[in-house]
């Protein structure tokens, strides 16, 4: 059976370096949470839930420590509750046929944030590039690229040009943008 050790703190405002503990019995301890004396303090539980071999410690702690320790405790026991339920798989574990691992199987198709960030800027930096052509040009591209005029002939008969002149303009945006993108 394991011993319980009840740890309090002598002074509750002193510094982590000064901390000197008073060390109850188990009916000082309960009868000290139940005293005004208490409000305000806070305790955690430190155990051995997997060889019980360890003592049950309660020691006073700060509020942030009794919060972090609070949301790790119950993480724990919600993962220790639902245990029972699944198996647990190393990626590194061979498959039945002992060449593959999981982690070979299971594939990542998903693009990464940084890759995603990446072509939100360079989206951005082509929009701006687009906007600060003047509208003929812009209108060419536009075009071209939109897919409302289906051919060159289309774009240069709205135009009232040749396709050849299209076909140069077209090329001598193109450049403009690249140089405007300091590709």
């Amino acid at each position: 059976m394991s011993r319980k050790i009840y740890l309090v703190k002598k002074d509750p405002t002193c510094k982590k370096e000064n901390i000197e503990w008073l060390q109850p019995t188990g009916r000082e301890f309960f009868k000290f949470l139940a005293s005004p004396e208490s409000k305000g303090r806070y305790f955690i539980r430190l155990r051995d839930d997997v060889s019980f071999e360890c003592d049950d410690i309660f020691i006073e702690a700060t509020l942030e420590q009794y919060k972090e320790w609070r949301s790790e405790n119950n993480a724990h026991h919600y993962l220790k509750m639902i245990q029972k339920d699944y198996i647990t798989l190393s990626f590194d574990a061979p498959t039945d046929d002992g060449e593959l691992t999981l982690h070979d199987i299971v594939a990542n198709d998903y693009p990464s944030v940084e890759d995603e960030t990446l072509k939100r800027i360079e989206w951005s930096s082509v929009v701006s590039a687009l906007e600060s052509l003047p509208a003929c040009e812009r209108f060419i591209i536009d075009s071209y690229y939109s897919g409302e005029c289906k051919t060159d002939s289309d774009i240069a008969r709205a135009m009232g040009i040749s396709q050849q002149v299209l076909n140069r303009k077209r090329k001598r945006i193109i450049k403009k943008i690249i140089f405007l993108l300091g590709v």
